[in-house]
């Protein structure tokens, strides 16, 4: 956090005095760190029923710079929904006491990417998350599927090693024979 503090004072100071910090080509070795923070909206569906929601994500990665440009790494998942709307047989209802839940917090999944100098970055990452539902109090959770979450954002450089930018993720899987959508619009914070 201390050396995220520092990063935007010294941008901040950047900015302020007209100076650029000019991007960097980052050699091989080191460590990769990168946080995401956005809105989201979560889908699960059958041939009989589907649900939907939007509400928050959040993911943390912690990895490898082994080859120039390119990030090997683990990364926790985490989304929640904020109400539910629910279709089934031709009807549909809402569900503002009722939230859906796709995490993989205790088995991270696995991921890759590639930054360019200029700081565009792509990154593929693949998950075995669950599905929670809580519909009024009663939670049901699924087993474990699949899901693969492709990344393409922009950070900005605010020191030697620290970028903040945007992200925009989709994610599409399976989780027990039920599709699963998801698409957000982060803030995203990396130290590579």
């Amino acid at each position: 956090m201390k050396s995220l503090t520092i990063a935007l004072l010294v941008t901040a100071s950047n900015l302020a005095y007209g100076q650029q910090v000019e991007p960097q080509v980052e050699p091989a070795g080191g460590v990769y760190l990168r946080g995401q923070l956005g809105v989201m909206g979560l889908s699960a569906a059958d041939e009989s029923a589907s649900l939907s929601g939007g509400g928050m994500d959040l993911s943390v990665a912690i990895g490898y710079r082994a080859v120039t440009g390119w990030v090997f790494y683990g990364e926790l998942f985490g989304a929640a929904t904020s109400g539910i709307d629910a279709s089934a047989e031709g009807q549909s209802a809402s569900c503002d006491d009722c939230s859906l839940m796709l995490g993989s917090a205790l088995l991270p999944g696995v991921g890759t990417g590639y930054y360019t100098p200029s700081g565009l970055n792509l990154l593929l990452s693949v998950h075995a998350p669950n599905m929670s539902a809580d519909i009024e109090g009663d939670t049901s959770t699924s087993d474990r599927g699949v899901v693969a979450f492709f990344t393409a954002g922009k950070d900005w450089p605010v020191g030697d090693s620290v970028g903040l930018g945007v992200a925009a993720r989709l994610g599409v899987g399976s989780i027990e024979d039920v599709g699963v959508g998801f698409f957000s619009l982060s803030f995203a914070g990396s130290y590579r």
